[in-house]
């Protein structure tokens, strides 16, 4: 390990830098503010943002000043006419070549190379076939890419300064913005940057295998909806209930635990009356225990009593119940994209104790701004089941789908970058 020192002016520039350089396998040793060295520094007084990381020594970057030295000769050795029937500058040539791979694979390694590497790399399985034509090739891929990683996003850019705007107005973090923005530089044709259908149709793609989605339920009997208060999750269960009784044609038995809200209770048992499904009250987890063993439907849905993510006490309780039934529950915990970033936050990470398997995100009509919630179910290593969009019984939930979700933040900055192109 080797322990290397980035500084900047901010956190999120020192970041960047590190990100950038170094890739995702730089371990964050330290982190702290610092007095200038320089005299300016020390007159102005201005302090700077030093990270500390650890690198192994396979994963230095070979420097900026190097690969353009490389860059440089094997520029001037292709421009030699005589070069071409010369048999040791054709064993320089394809040395020059493999240093050159060997260069544009520890690029890729930090994320800055696009897909050609691959062609690339498969050509040079067969060294006999490379000509000085494909060598000058590589090296405008080379510049094109040192180009990317060294370039920050500059106003100048105005469709992809315009796409992190809207990212930020839609919750996304700078950081998230930032790593997004320049993988899409990188994987996009310079020529295509200011092509705004072309720029839309690779941030949706992308975009869309961010979000992690495992749609629908999964094959256990016991599905439990937990989460906090006036998320939705008895209209909810209702929606799950009556695709699976009435199209499905599936038999399903209602539970509920709560024993708090009346009308919640009153609630369900209407639901289950119009589809003609029964429902059980459970008061305690020997009586959940007891419902589970005695059932014959083939999925059980349970509505939970909601509860806020700082009643810790009440929390265990729930989790109490489910350890009745070990091993048979799925657990989805429903989030309304209303909430504010922090407390959803602290919702997962309270209900953690719990131990969901899915996040269902309901009250998509309500509002349009979804890039925290992205980024939260990544970071908590939690896929979306379920999104609802409206009151209606059964048709306001959709299975997840990551392209849905990705149109839904995105389509919006295409419709404003189109009417401020054709203006």
């Amino acid at each position: 390990m080797e322990y290397i020192k980035v500084t900047a002016n901010t956190q999120a520039e020192a970041m960047l830098k590190v990100r950038q350089t170094y890739g995702p396998e730089a371990y964050l040793y330290e982190e702290k503010w610092i007095e200038p060295d320089t005299f300016l520094g020390k007159i102005l007084g201005k302090k700077m943002y030093q990270i500390t990381v650890a690198v192994r020594e396979k994963n230095k970057p070979t420097s900026t000043r190097v690969i353009n030295s490389k860059i440089s000769n094997l520029e001037n050795m292709a421009a030699r006419p005589e070069a071409r029937n010369n048999t040791a500058t054709r064993r320089s040539e394809l040395s020059g070549r493999d240093e050159l791979l060997r260069m544009m694979e520890e690029i890729k390694k930090n994320r800055l190379l696009n897909q050609e590497s691959a062609s690339i790399r498969a050509e040079a399985q067969n060294p006999h076939d490379i000509g000085l034509n494909k060598i000058a090739r590589d090296i405008e891929i080379i510049k094109q890419n040192i180009s990317a990683r060294s370039v920050p996003l500059h106003p100048s850019d105005k469709d992809f300064f315009s796409m992190k705007s809207a990212l930020l107005s839609q919750g996304f973090s700078g950081d998230f913005c930032e790593e997004f923005l320049t993988d899409l530089r990188i994987n996009l044709p310079q020529s295509d940057y200011r092509n705004i259908d072309k720029i839309y149709e690779l941030a949706l793609s992308a975009l869309a295998k961010r979000i992690r989605v495992n749609p629908g339920l999964g094959n256990r009997q016991v599905i439990a909806f937990i989460g906090p208060t006036g998320v939705g999750k008895t209209t909810t269960i209702a929606k799950i209930a009556a695709d699976l009784s009435l199209k499905q044609k599936r038999k399903v038995e209602l539970v509920t635990l709560d024993n708090f809200r009346i009308a919640a209770t009153e609630q369900l048992k209407v639901y289950g009356n119009i589809m003609s499904v029964p429902v059980a009250i459970c008061r305690n987890r020997d009586e959940l225990q007891r419902t589970v063993e005695n059932s014959t439907a083939e999925v059980i849905l349970v509505d939970n009593t909601g509860v806020g993510s700082y009643n810790t006490k009440f929390i265990e309780e729930q989790k109490n119940f489910f350890d009745a039934i070990p091993g048979r529950v799925e657990k989805h915990l429903v989030i309304a994209a209303t909430s504010k970033k922090e407390d959803a936050e602290e919702v997962m990470r309270k209900f953690s104790t719990i131990g969901f398997d899915r996040i269902i995100l309901s009250k998509l009509d309500e509002t349009n701004s979804f890039g925290a919630f992205v980024e939260l179910s990544e970071n908590f290593h939690r896929p979306f089941s379920y999104f609802t969009i409206g009151q209606e019984v059964p048709e306001d939930i959709h299975e997840a789908d990551g392209l849905y979700l990705a149109k839904r933040i995105l389509e919006r900055w295409r419709e404003k970058s189109t009417a401020a192109q054709a203006s």
